[in-house]
């Protein structure tokens, strides 16, 4: 009769064993199940609402606005203000591609696109007919500020063109925009044109401003492809060279982080 018992007993306790070690099994199944599935969640927030846009290379202050947007469900306000050239493709040109470059990559947000141009005016031109207070008083979630180069090059000193950016620069970023200097369009055999752009990302460097530099997109500037997208005398961007121009600023709000 003990030996029965004693026998019922080592049955009972082997099979609690077996029991827990099969509960314990599972369990760590479950938890590497779950573990792989946040991972896999996190790595789709990061792309932000089904984008496809990597949140890992993405600028920061892009990235910021269109949170905001989607989460308001509002417009994102583009604001681009520059030299005539901006635009001298109409609907066609790099605001507007721009845009339609966000909308397409990121679902659920709307965009609305502003430009302010002043022709054939140089910085201080600019400065001295109220075009910074203008600039300043635009409402705007992403502000693109082009430098006037171009009408400054052979009349307005480096060290002036540099003080209007300055101005400008100052009077934007008391704004909630994200604010960018864009390098103008490529100019084909540019000699001093290059000196002047150096000074002015030396500049966008020095004060923390993110400096679109697009022309890893163009030809070089002594290309003569380069003539398809600017011309040959005073570059105005063609539309190919619009398109190139928000290639070079895509790539670098998506794909540097900066």
């Amino acid at each position: 009769m003990k030996r029965s018992i004693g026998l019922f007993i080592l049955v009972l306790i082997t099979a609690v064993v077996l029991i827990a070690g099969w509960l314990y099994y599972q369990d760590r199944i479950d938890n590497t199940g779950g573990a792989d599935e946040s991972s896999g969640g996190n790595a789709s927030s990061e792309g932000g609402s089904g984008s496809g846009i990597n949140a890992e290379g993405l600028n920061g202050g892009l990235q910021s606005q269109l949170e905001e947007a989607e989460q308001s469900g509002g417009p994102l306000r583009l604001v681009v203000a520059g030299p005539g050239a901006i635009t001298s493709e109409g609907d066609n040109s790099f605001p507007q591609q721009l845009a339609d470059r966000i909308e397409e990559n990121w679902n659920g947000v709307s965009t609305e696109v502003e430009t302010i141009t002043y022709e054939d005016s140089t910085s201080l031109e600019v400065l001295n007919n109220g075009g910074v207070e203008e600039m300043a008083g635009a409402e705007a979630d992403l502000f693109i500020f082009v430098p006037f180069a171009v009408s400054d090059n052979g009349t307005v000193s480096s060290d002036d063109t540099i003080y209007a950016i300055r101005e400008v620069t100052e009077a934007v970023q008391e704004n909630d925009s994200a604010y960018y200097i864009s390098a103008p369009q490529p100019w084909y055999e540019a000699q001093y044109y290059l000196e002047q752009l150096d000074a002015v990302e030396g500049y966008a460097d020095e004060a923390g401003v993110t400096y679109l530099n697009h022309w890893s997109a163009w030809p070089a500037v002594d290309d003569e492809a380069l003539i398809d997208y600017v011309g040959e005398d005073t570059p105005v961007p063609t539309e190919q060279g619009h398109t190139a121009w928000t290639d070079g600023i895509w790539q670098q709000w998506t794909e540097n982080g900066s």
